[in-house]
């Protein structure tokens, strides 16, 4: 993911970037693992596996308006 973000980004805006990709990725972690052992308790692992891939693809979408947004400002 680090890869990706930096690639996708503008060299001045990297550090930005970073710093609310860190800060998501280490709110948001402990936050999918409360819900994620609820799950397996309730549902079960299979469901489990589904929260956790939506936790992935949503801190995924976080990044598609950073992106939007550095490269809209490159253009000008």
């Amino acid at each position: 993911m680090q890869a990706l973000v930096s690639d996708a980004v503008t060299a001045s805006a990297q550090s930005t970037v970073f710093g609310v990709y860190f800060a998501a990725a280490n709110g948001v972690g402990p936050l999918c693992l409360a819900v994620s052992v609820g799950v397996i308790q309730q549902v079960g692992f299979s469901a489990a596996f589904g929260v956790m891939a939506g936790c992935d693809r949503g801190a995924a979408l976080l990044l598609i308006p950073c992106r939007r947004l550095l490269h809209s400002g490159s253009d000008a």
